[in-house]
This record gives structure tokens, C-alpha cells and sequence, in this order.
């Protein structure tokens, strides 16, 4: 291995950056500062890391004896260096400092520890650090001031410390170079891998971030951040001087709108109506989409439900949906309902605020009007409704509910020839409660499927009470709602029922006319179904709804039920009476059997007897009765 020479002659110049022919580009080339008081020092790693002065032999004897023992014939490209020469640690300190604010750093700093006339090598090194943390530093030296302990309690132990002892040999300075370079690039990038990773993650979270509290169709803020923005407004708000509305709207008809032109259509008609919202709103920041088709905002500045209130929220509409939105090919003018609480008036937390204005918007829905402003009847109500639903749930746990029975009357011979079910609900702290004010909020919030499959299996097993007694027991129809109908196992359900009992199947149901014009192919599907399992079906309220001729010879049924609005008024109306005529008429020509429901009188016995109906039902013979009592009944007759 050759020992280096010191005695060549100084040059009378340093270049403070080389640049070797064939050497990578400098943006590429690792940089090295070299901190020593003698030149010649100098000018020797100037020749060991940039190649200037050194024979085409000697760098290729230095190769052999990095990578074996004979040169390799072809010779690539060797790792070129920029190196900076100082002869001072000020001069050193000041380099490092300008280049790593340059984004340019030093990756290694080879430090002599003794430099008289400067600051010596222990001074130089803690300057370089504070200077750039990530500079790797090699002492070089042969005589030191500090020994090694002294060394290393100054500076601490450190991978980025190391010391190279003068003499030392070319192939020392150029291994030491490279290696360093090479674990300064590889940590480096570890850490922009790691920067990215940390990025990555970090978009990741804004973008989960985002997603929590923003609507991804349309942009705007969801039910979450409408929430906060909406406390933060109300922490900040005065009572007694800032005024302002929170509006909640539906669009309306939107689930046709997706049904008829398909989800895509849907999305950009929301978005459209976003757009509008946000040009039309004096604080789009609090301005949400809270729900499918459902939008919430703040409108400042509203007072009172005065008429300026008023003229203020029609220009909003108008703003918002007063021209058509193109879907695809189509224009389609869409319209909306709103609700309206106003702070402090109707509340002065978020959530009172927003669940008044929930409150007002269903109100809107239930009158057809366009908006409505909250009062405080309207959470009476809701409250009640809530506290009414609690009650029927715990009602149906308890088996509070019953079945009251009416007979339905042949018009000849005056005998039974059939009973209806009809739900009562006999509740300890109300007494029996009449049906219409439990049956429509049963349907509203689903109960009706247990209550209504219940209903079923509790007729068939009054049946079978009759049976066991001896009565001769006519049939019972039980009444089906229109969202037990529209049940997948509405099948299921009612075979589960009548399959309780061996004996021959005696249940009729009856359905609403309008609940079957709702959809007639699938109905009429699930009609023959159920009759094929020996089930009668009869067409309750005939005349209410729209039927069609055509259709009603294709129903699978067996009897109609004249609605009693017509019964009523058949004697004292010629337009009721002969519609009452053409109904029976139309029945018996499909051969069915033909019911007047709400008989109350015998006048209206003798003139549907003359007409030829079949049966009647009605407080004429008998109100709906518990079913002791219709037991009997049944025995009396």
C-alpha cells in the first residue's frame, strides 16, 4: 500500500470546490469539509477525493487495493467528492452554517485537533454541530491536547463521531469518505421515506378528518360539523342583540327523482342544489347537507315570523329553486319544505334549536305548506307521539292489546255469516283507547308488523275456541296494513298463523282498495298466494280509491266492502245511491260477494236488501264487541 507523501510542494492555490473530469454532476457529488492548518494536508485530500495531482497509476493501484488484488481492466466510474479546504473552525463554522440554509449540507467534516493561532479541533466540532446536527465529523490528528475520555466527554459517543490518526494511508481517507457518504445518503433516505410515510399518514388523517365532517357528494359540511359551527355561533352569541334562524329542509319527491332517472341523477341534483345554497347563503360556512335529500343553514338577521321574515325566506327560495336544474337531458323544477327555530325565541342550545326546527319541518310535511316556523305546540306533540310510542311498545310486551269482534249480517236472513277483527288497545292508565289513536302512529313507526302478525294468530286461536265450544263459528276477516303488505314475508307470516290449527281454514283478510292500486302486479301475485292456502280476500273501503275495471276482474278476491261514507249519505244523495246500485251490480256480475260497512239504521238495512247486497255491517246489529261477549252472541243466535 503506498504511504502518502507530504513533502509534495504547496500549490499556490485551493480550489474550494473540485470538480473532476467525468464526474457526476455537483448536484450529485457528495460535499466534504476539510478543517486543517497545514496546507499540504490539504492539498493531500484534494488529490485523494477530487483526483487532482494523483497519476492515472496511483488511482488505479488505489482501486486494486480497495477491490483486490490486480486493477480491473475496465475501471468505472470512482465516487467523485466537492470539497471545501478551510484552514480555520471560524471559517469552517461559517461554510457549514451557509450550506445547510442552502439545502446543500456537508456530509462529512474532516477535523484536525490541533490548529494553533484558531480555534482548535474540540471548538471546531461543537461549532459544526450547533452549525448542522447531522454533520458526521473525523478527527485528524496525530497529537492531541484532549485524550479520548476527555474527547468523548466533551462530545458524547456518537456513530457520527470517528478519528483517523495522522500518517494515515490514501486508501484510510478514501474508505472512510465513502463509507460515511454512503451512510449519510442511506440515512437520508430513511428519512424522507419515513417524511413520506409520515406524510402519507398525515394526508390520510386529514383526508379521514375531512370525510368525519364533510358531505363527500357535495362538499359541505355534514350533520357533525353543522352541530359544532352551530355551537360555536351560540357560545359567542348575545341574547339581547344577535338574531338568526336555523332552517332545515327536505327536498321533495327526491326518492321518484332517483328512482325514475337513476342515483347519478339524484347526486347531481344535489349537488346542483348545493351550488345554489352556497351562491345564495350570507354565511355558506354554516351551511350543511344533514341527510339524503335534507340541507341545514344558518340565515342571520331573522328576528320574528313578521312579513320581512317571510319576504326574505321566499327570495331565498326562489334563489335556490325557482329555475329549473338540468339532470342529463331533463329539466325538472324541483320544489322543498322547510322548518324554521329561531334563536333565542325557540332555543338558545344547538340541540333544541335543531330539533325545534326538525320539529317545524314535520309539521310542514303533515300541512303541505311550503315552510313553517316553530311553535311550541309542535314538540308538545312530538313529545306526546314519542311518549304514546314508549306506551305500545311496553303494551305489546305486557299484552295489553286485544281483538273486539263485529259481526257482519246476512241482509235476508239476518243470521251472522262472518266476524272482523278489529284491534283494541285496553291499557291500564288510559282505559280502552279507540284505534285511530294508536293504528296510524303503530303503521308510522312499524309496530304494526308485530301487533298485526299477533292480531292474525290470536284470531286463529279465538276460532279454535269457538270450535271447541260447539259454535258453529262463521270465518273472521283481520285487517292488513298497507306496510305488512309490502313485507317480504308477509307470506310467511301469514302461513305461520293459520298453520297454528288443524282444523279447516276459516281467516279472511281484508285490504284496502287503495293499498292495492299501490302495486297491483305484485299484490295481485301475493293475493292468489295466499289463497291458494285457503285464505278469502276481501276489498275493504271499495269506492274510496281508484280502481280500475279492468284490473279489479283480474283480482284474486272474494268479496267487496262498501266504504260506509257512501251508506251514510245513499238515502238522503241520488249521485251516492246509484253509485251504491252500480257498485253491487258491478260485484255481483265478477261474482262477489258484496258487504256495506257503517249500517246504522234500518232504512238503510231495507233499501240494501232491495238492491240486492249481500251483507251488512254496522251498530245496526252489533258495535264491535270483546270476544266473551260475541261468544255469546253467537250461542243467543
Amino acid at each position: 500500500m503506498q504511504a502518502i507523501d507530504l513533502s509534495t510542494s504547496r500549490p499556490e492555490t485551493f480550489a474550494a470546490a473540485v470538480r473532476h473530469p467525468g464526474a457526476p454532476s455537483e448536484d450529485a457529488a457528495p460535499r466534504i469539509l476539510v478543517v486543517d492548518d497545514n496546507s499540504d494536508i490539504l492539498r493531500l485530500f484534494d488529490r485523494i477525493l477530487c483526483g487532482n495531482g494523483a497519476s492515472s497509476d496511483t488511482l488505479d493501484q488505489l482501486e486494486a487495493s480497495l477491490w483486490g488484488e490486480q486493477a480491473p481492466a475496465v475501471v468505472t466510474a470512482r465516487p467523485r467528492f466537492r470539497v471545501d479546504l478551510v484552514s480555520g473552525g471560524e471559517d469552517a463554522y461559517n461554510r457549514t452554517l451557509e450550506a445547510r440554509r442552502s439545502g446543500d449540507p456537508y456530509l462529512v467534516a474532516f477535523v484536525d485537533m490541533r490548529m494553533p493561532g484558531g480555534w482548535d479541533g474540540l471548538r471546531t466540532i461543537d461549532a459544526l454541530w450547533s452549525a448542522d446536527p447531522n454533520i458526521q465529523v473525523v478527527i485528524c490528528t496525530a497529537y492531541s491536547d484532549h485524550s479520548w475520555s476527555e474527547i468523548t466527554a466533551r462530545l458524547g459517543r456518537s456513530d457520527q463521531l470517528l478519528i483517523l490518526r495522522k500518517p494515515f494511508e490514501m486508501i484510510e481517507v478514501f474508505q472512510v469518505t465513502c463509507a460515511l457518504s454512503g451512510k449519510w445518503r442511506l440515512e437520508r433516505e430513511r428519512e424522507a421515506r419515513l417524511g413520506e410515510a409520515l406524510n402519507d399518514q398525515r394526508r390520510a388523517e386529514q383526508e379521514l378528518q375531512h370525510r368525519a365532517y364533510y358531505d363527500s357528494l357535495t362538499g359541505l359540511a355534514n350533520r357533525s360539523l353543522f352541530y359544532e359551527r352551530l355551537a360555536e355561533l351560540l357560545r359567542t352569541a348575545d341574547q339581547g342583540r344577535d338574531r338568526f334562524a336555523v332552517c332545515i329542509f327536505d327536498i321533495e319527491r327526491f326518492k321518484t327523482i332517483n328512482d325514475t332517472f337513476g342515483r347519478q341523477a339524484g347526486d347531481s341534483l344535489l349537488r346542483q342544489v348545493a351550488e345554489r345554497l352556497t351562491r345564495a347563503s350570507e354565511e355558506p360556512a354554516r351551511l350543511a347537507r344533514i341527510g339524503e335529500d335534507a340541507f341545514a343553514l344558518v340565515i342571520p338577521g331573522v328576528e320574528t315570523q313578521d312579513e320581512a321574515a317571510r319576504r326574505r325566506l321566499e327570495h331565498k327560495y326562489r334563489a335556490c329553486f325557482g329555475a329549473p336544474f338540468t339532470i342529463g337531458e331533463h329539466e325538472l323544477r324541483i320544489s322543498a319544505q322547510a322548518g324554521l327555530a329561531l334563536f333565542p325565541s325557540d332555543g338558545i342550545k344547538e340541540e333544541s334549536l335543531f330539533a325545534n326546527a326538525e320539529a317545524a319541518l314535520r309539521k310542514a310535511k303533515e300541512t303541505g305548506d311550503r315552510y313553517l316556523f316553530y311553535t311550541h305546540r309542535m314538540t308538545e306533540a312530538v313529545a306526546e307521539s314519542l311518549s304514546l310510542e314508549n306506551k305500545l311498545r311496553l303494551a305489546l310486551e305486557r299484552n295489553e292489546f286485544v281483538l273486539h269482534y263485529q259481526p257482519k249480517v246476512d241482509l235476508e236472513t239476518r243470521r251472522i255469516a262472518g266476524l272482523e277483527a278489529l284491534i283494541r288497545w285496553q291499557s291500564p292508565e288510559l282505559g280502552l283507547v279507540p284505534p285511530m289513536q294508536f293504528i296510524p302512529l303503530m303503521e308510522e313507526t312499524g309496530l304494526i308488523l308485530d301487533v298485526g302478525a299477533w292480531a292474525l294468530r290470536q284470531a286463529v286461536l279465538d276460532y279454535r275456541k269457538l270450535v271447541d265450544q260447539g259454535i258453529s263459528a262463521p270465518r273472521i276477516a283481520v285487517n292488513v296494513s298497507a306496510i305488512q303488505l309490502r313485507q317480504r314475508n308477509f307470506m310467511s307470516v301469514v302461513t305461520e298463523a293459520i298453520s297454528q290449527d288443524a282444523i279447516p281454514q276459516a281467516i279472511d283478510l281484508e285490504i284496502t282498495e287503495s293499498l292495492l292500486m299501490d302495486d297491483i302486479e305484485g299484490n295481485m301475485e301475493k293475493l292468489r298466494a295466499i289463497r291458494d292456502l285457503g285464505v278469502r280476500i276481501a276489498i275493504d273501503d271499495f269506492g274510496t280509491g281508484h280502481s280500475s275495471l279492468a284490473y279489479l276482474a283480474r283480482l284474486p278476491v272474494d268479496a267487496l266492502k262498501i266504504d260506509r261514507s257512501f251508506i251514510i249519505t245513499m238515502l238522503s244523495n241520488p249521485d251516492t245511491m246509484t253509485l251504491v246500485r252500480t257498485i253491487i251490480s258491478l260485484a255481483q256480475s265478477l261474482g262477489l260477494t258484496v258487504v256495506a260497512e257503517g249500517v246504522d239504521s234500518e232504512e238503510q238495512a231495507r233499501m240494501l236488501r232491495l238492491l240486492r247486497c249481500n251483507q251488512m255491517q254496522g251498530y245496526l246489529f252489533s258495535k264491535p264487541v270483546p270476544f266473551e261477549a260475541m261468544t255469546a252472541l253467537l250461542k243467543s243466535s
